[in-house]
């Protein structure tokens, strides 16, 4: 499993160590189901999930690129995925976190990379 100290990437997610989420931003929260919350959908149904009842994740209104993280208890994030090519298991520390997913240029608009 692995570990980090101020960021590290599952598939197209970037996760970044933060002091505290930002003010001027409209944020919605979302929150974990039967102790999963799922941090990216994949639409093959291989999601990376937080193992967590506590954990939080904040959408940023109208922004489909960034999100937040609160995370309350040592939490494994995981790629919902059996066989080859399932991203490593990450633990997160307790601590606050952006979410960066990485986008690509088609057909002259950004859109969310598919994992």
């Amino acid at each position: 499993m692995k570990t980090f100290n101020k960021q590290c990437a599952q598939g197209e997610n970037l996760f970044i160590k933060i002091d505290n989420f930002p003010t001027n931003e409209v944020l919605v929260e979302h929150k974990a189901k039967n102790g999963e919350l799922i941090v990216a959908h994949s639409e093959s149904g291989h999601h990376h999930i937080l193992k967590s009842e506590k954990a939080v994740m904040f959408t940023v209104n109208g922004n489909p690129f960034v999100a937040y993280l609160k995370i309350d208890e040592p939490t494994e994030l995981f790629h919902k995925k059996t066989g080859k090519d399932t991203h490593e298991t990450i633990l997160f520390q307790p601590g606050n976190y952006e979410l960066r997913r990485q986008r690509q240029f088609v057909n002259k608009n950004y859109v969310r990379l598919v994992d």
